[in-house]
């Protein structure tokens, strides 16, 4: 399993939780994994995973379906190794050139192996998390820490529902530099 954005003691840090109590270590990991998700649908991967793809071919470009990539471990072409030398890769944009032709046509001809995520964590990515993480963990604790305590969010309130998670403006804010299209306006 990969590992996480943040980790339990940066949580712990921005609640205000000393280091000493441990009794919700447990349920802060749980919204931390679960956190992952979110903001990973709105920037592409962070935690580095390896990603296993295919694309059909006939083109001379293979568009990765979780960019940003840290590296190709490999590229086969209807069955064939693609040696390095037979392609360009852009890996931030994650697009796959044929350098001196197209690739094969077919609904599976390209199969790409890659590292997918970051190889360090943007800052912003980092507090959005553990914003993120504290707005959800503290409309738990019974105290009037959001308007969402009820859980029942207002039209008009300043954020949206993500994947079962209120997202604020203002973690959408610190995730709008490294967004990868999709859902935010």
């Amino acid at each position: 399993m990969p590992a996480d954005i943040v980790t339990v003691e940066e949580v712990k840090k921005q609640l205000n939780i000393p280091d000493a109590d441990t009794s919700q270590d447990a349920e802060l990991a749980d919204f931390i994994a679960s956190i992952t998700d979110v903001i990973e649908d709105v920037v592409g991967p962070v935690v580095p995973r390896e990603v296993t793809e295919d694309h059909p071919g006939g083109t001379d470009a293979v568009i990765l379906r979780q960019p940003p990539a840290l590296s190709i471990t490999s590229v086969t072409e209807d069955g064939t190794a693609v040696d390095s030398s037979g392609y360009t890769v852009s890996l931030n944009a994650g697009v796959l050139y044929r350098s001196s032709q197209w690739w094969a046509g077919g609904r599976a001809a390209v199969q790409i192996v890659y590292q997918a995520g970051r190889a360090v964590t943007p800052a912003s990515i980092k507090q959005a998390a553990k914003e993120l993480v504290a707005v959800n963990f503290r409309s738990q604790q019974g105290g009037n820490y959001s308007p969402f305590d009820s859980g029942d969010v207002p039209a008009g309130t300043a954020g949206q529902v993500r994947l079962g998670f209120f997202v604020p403006n203002r973690v959408l804010q610190l995730l709008e530099p490294h967004r990868q299209g999709g859902w935010l306006p």
